[in-house]
């Protein structure tokens, strides 16, 4: 996973977001930020892009789904299809985590 962060604008590259059910389901993280953001799917690349109001997020909270992110690390590098329900949980784990925020 190629992950490309500066505040306002992060873009996210892996072929898992190939898997239309893991993209969906990583796409309601982003809208969960409620940053004003603006989030879009690049197909040829399988990258999702997210433009938000780096005001409206406090970095730290960024930082703090790194652990979440890593417990599914090895999942996601070598992803195939029979790991496809356990990177669901994650991403579901990083989306309450997320909603949490407030």
């Amino acid at each position: 996973m190629d992950i490309n962060y500066f505040p306002g604008r992060i873009r996210i590259r892996d072929k898992i977001f190939r898997d239309q059910d893991i993209r969906l389901a990583f796409l309601e993280i982003a809208e969960a930020f409620d940053a004003g953001q603006k989030i879009t799917f690049n197909e040829k690349t399988a990258s999702i892009l997210i433009e938000y109001d780096a005001s409206k997020i406090d970095e730290d909270k960024f930082k703090s789904l790194e652990p979440l992110v890593q417990k599914y690390r090895s999942a996601i590098l070598f992803y195939d299809k029979r790991k496809k329900g356990e990177i669901l949980a994650g991403i579901e784990e990083v989306k309450a985590a997320v909603k949490s925020w407030g």
